[in-house]
């Protein structure tokens, strides 16, 4: 059955090509024998590493290339879209957003419903709190205002359907009428291009993709937020750990590798790049230095809250100044660009695949 779903995923160059790797080996090492597909711009296929290519060769990922954006402005998160709009395959796929990767091992084909699209709900409700803005939406394609609501899954607020794109799953194979990346993609853009509905960036997939599934008239097969779990925090409060190193996911949505540490999951990334790769961990892999970065935010931080911390009415001339050069500095830290670390490797890091 593995080899009936496709999981797919979308490469950046030169962003997300750490990402990419660490999916690529996270989905051999827990799913084993099941296709992956690799997505790139057409015109940044040439900007993939050769070691990139030579992993892909060896761990058998077929690299797909997607035409530019139509979006009015550049507008990553939509390469999703354009992605599964580029596949050339009928039947059951798995889009996954590239840092994600895979913890425990399923059988793909369980997330493929018939005449359904699985998808977990979002943590928080960052677009649509008023009903309004969903109404205005849905009237756009002259649909009904739905009557499903769901819970959020970080703040159990309730909400007109509202999900994650993260972890997307169905099979188009039932659906080649509709197409329902095409249709996800047409939707998209009229919401794009339509001045009435505010602040769609970055949510604009997330705003589009419920009423594109109103539109396909096709079911939600919603998933548990062990499909698409959340390593991001605000703080590393006690409450936070906990609720992380209680859960027992399948796939980990980790936003950023910072959010490993101080978990239960904090020695995964640097398993399965020892156990595949030429490298011992992520920090030998990436010859990043983040650790130290995320020291220096956090101490920035720390004074940050500190003048917080104080009624604003008695702020000196001083913690003025000095906010205001702390949000400098946490800017410049924040801005560092990540050390280009491909040509200090060798053209293959696999040790196996």
């Amino acid at each position: 059955m593995k080899q009936d779903v496709e999981i797919l995923f979308v490469v950046d160059p030169p962003k997300l090509i750490i990402e990419a790797i660490l999916l690529i080996l996270s989905i051999r090492a827990r799913l084993g024998n099941c296709r992956i597909t690799a997505c790139v711009p057409n015109r940044k296929y040439t900007a993939l590493p050769k070691q990139f290519f030579d992993l892909a060769e060896k761990a058998d990922v077929r690299i797909l290339e997607f035409q530019d954006s139509p979006f009015l402005t550049k507008y990553p998160h939509g390469n999703k879209i354009l992605a599964l709009c580029a596949r050339d395959r009928v039947g059951g796929v798995i889009f996954l957003d590239t840092d994600t990767v895979i913890w425990r091992g399923f059988d793909p084909s369980q997330l493929i419903k018939q005449g359904s699209v699985s998808v977990c709900p979002e943590g928080r409700r960052t677009w649509g709190k008023f009903s309004q803005a969903w109404s205005d939406v849905y009237s756009m394609f002259d649909l009904p205002y739905p009557t499903r609501t769901v819970k959020m899954v970080r703040t159990n607020a309730i909400s007109a359907p509202y999900y994650n794109a993260g972890v997307i799953a169905f099979n188009d194979e039932e659906n080649e009428g509709n197409n329902f990346p095409s249709l996800w993609l047409e939707t998209a853009l009229r919401i794009d291009e339509n001045e009435n509905i505010h602040n769609k960036r970055p949510w604009l997939d997330q705003i589009s993709l419920p009423v594109c599934i109103a539109r396909a008239e096709m079911h939600v097969n919603e998933l548990g937020e062990e499909w698409n779990f959340s390593l991001s925090r605000k703080h590393d409060s006690p409450s936070e750990i906990s609720r992380i190193d209680s859960a027992n996911p399948y796939i980990i949505h980790y936003h950023n590798a910072k959010f490993f540490r101080d978990t239960k999951f904090s020695g995964y990334l640097d398993d399965i790049i020892a156990e595949y790769t030429i490298f011992e961990s992520y920090e030998q892999m990436t010859m990043d230095d983040l650790p130290q970065r995320s020291r220096a935010l956090t101490d920035i931080e720390v004074q940050l809250r500190k003048i917080r911390a104080k009624n604003k009415d008695a702020w000196t001339l001083d913690d003025r100044k000095e906010l205001s050069n702390l949000r400098k500095w946490k800017a410049m830290e924040k801005s560092k660009p990540r050390k280009e670390v491909f040509s200090e490797w060798p053209d293959s890091i696999l040790t196996r695949t």
